[in-house]
C-alpha cells in the first residue's frame, strides 16, 4: 500500500511540474522570464549582468597570472 501511495505522489509531481512549470516555459510564457515594461528593472539587471562578466574577466586574468602551487611531497 505505501508503494501504491508514494508511486500517486511521485505521479503528481510529475504532473504538476508539467503543467505549471515545463508546459508554459515551452508556450513561451514562464513565470521566470523577464518582463520588458520596467526600464529600472532591464537597467538593473544590465547592470549587473556587466559586472559579473568583469569579475569573470578579472578571476580569469588572476588565475593565468597566479603563479603554480608547489606542494611538498609526503614521504
Amino acid at each position: 500500500m505505501d508503494t501504491v501511495f508514494l508511486a500517486l505522489v511521485a505521479a503528481a509531481a510529475l504532473a504538476a511540474t508539467w503543467f505549471f512549470c515545463l508546459r508554459p516555459m515551452r508556450r513561451g510564457r514562464c513565470a521566470m522570464t523577464r518582463r520588458a515594461g520596467d526600464p529600472e528593472l532591464s537597467r538593473q539587471i544590465a547592470e549587473l549582468q556587466e559586472e559579473i562578466r568583469m569579475l569573470r574577466a578579472q578571476d580569469a586574468i588572476a588565475t593565468t597570472q597566479a603563479p603554480p602551487v608547489m606542494r611538498p611531497l609526503d614521504g
